[in-house]
């Protein structure tokens, strides 16, 4: 028996984000982001122009999350952004 399939494009509950990145994904909704959580339980965060970024939801260590808001960055994500 497989389980029903999810459109998580259709799912209301925001996912949860880690303490460490929660500024980081209060500032990308209000620039726009959009954040989902993927069906591998990553958080799925897409720009305004299209550019996706993965992260875990569950990062290991200090260093992944600073890897993480680095690629958040390179991404386009900044406070100063339009």
């Amino acid at each position: 028996m497989t389980a029903p399939y999810c459109d998580w494009s259709t799912v209301t509950a925001r996912p949860r984000i880690p303490e460490p990145l929660r500024a980081m994904a209060a500032l990308a909704r209000k620039l726009g982001w959009r954040i989902s959580l993927a069906g591998s339980g990553h958080l799925r965060w897409q720009a305004p122009d299209g550019a996706v970024v993965v992260t875990a939801s569950t990062p290991g260590d200090r260093r992944a999350t600073l890897n993480e808001r680095a690629r958040l960055r390179r991404a386009g994500l900044r406070k100063e952004s339009p």
